[in-house]
């Protein structure tokens, strides 16, 4: 290869890098996720419990997704677990006070079934507590 190939390639090379950021900057804003309540937002939060505090904050999480198939024609809800153990319905997110809860996150149909099995039509909601 000649000089002024490798000299061409190699401005080319930098200037790429130069121009895709170097990489993660910590100092950076935090980026909103749309299927996360954080503990900032639950300890701001007037709400009582886990109810409540999706209510307030998500409450497109409480919906249902619709008919499961032509077959079964029951509405699909979302799972609720606690701590990675299913806990119950969307009912029972009631009886969760928030004092406790550090996290709630949300998982999709798609993503509930590959990560906690079948029977998550409606997907799920993930709630961490500490004791």
């Amino acid at each position: 290869m000649t000089l002024r190939i490798k000299i061409i390639l190699y401005a080319l090379f930098f200037s790429a890098c130069a121009a895709s950021g170097g990489g993660n900057n910590e100092s950076s804003t935090a980026r909103y996720d749309e299927n996360l309540i954080t503990e900032v937002e639950i300890i701001t939060n007037n709400a009582i419990n886990a109810y409540d505090l999706i209510h307030n904050l998500r409450p497109h999480w409480l919906r249902s997704r619709g008919r499961r198939s032509i077959k079964f024609p029951q509405t699909s809800y979302p799972v609720v677990y606690v701590n990675e153990n299913r806990y119950g319905d969307i009912s029972s997110l009631s009886s969760i006070g928030k004092q406790n809860i550090t996290e709630i996150r949300h998982l999709d149909a798609a993503d509930a079934t590959t990560f906690l099995g079948s029977n998550h039509a409606g997907g799920a909601i993930l709630i961490t507590i500490f004791y």
